[in-house]
């Protein structure tokens, strides 16, 4: 007998076809973020996360904060205990940083 299964790749949730032939533990889903991005400025950030909160992640005002022309910090949160952070006038170099640091190598061979 054949089970098919998707991962989702970007939740990681498992989704059966058809019910599995055993028990599957389910753990309740949880989101947890790597880092933050946001705004330099007390104010800007103020702003920020009043408007990420009342109009959520995804949608035209998301978008639109993320175009913001102003200094960027992002820091990191998950498992490493650094508190790095990292500062430019460019969102998309503050990305770049947290993309290098989320990727980068465990161990070397």
């Amino acid at each position: 007998m054949k089970h098919t299964i998707l991962i989702n790749k970007r939740t990681g949730m498992i989704e059966w076809l058809a019910p599995p032939p055993f028990k599957v533990p389910m753990k309740k889903q949880t989101r947890q973020r790597f880092s933050v991005i946001e705004p330099t400025d007390p104010i800007l950030r103020l702003w920020f996360k009043f408007l990420r909160w009342t109009f959520g992640e995804d949608g035209r005002v998301a978008a639109w904060t993320r175009r913001w022309l102003c200094i960027w910090t992002g820091r990191i949160l998950l498992g490493t205990h650094r508190g790095e952070e990292f500062t430019s006038p460019f969102r998309q170099a503050v990305l770049d940083w947290e993309k290098e640091k989320f990727c980068e190598p465990k161990f070397n061979l």
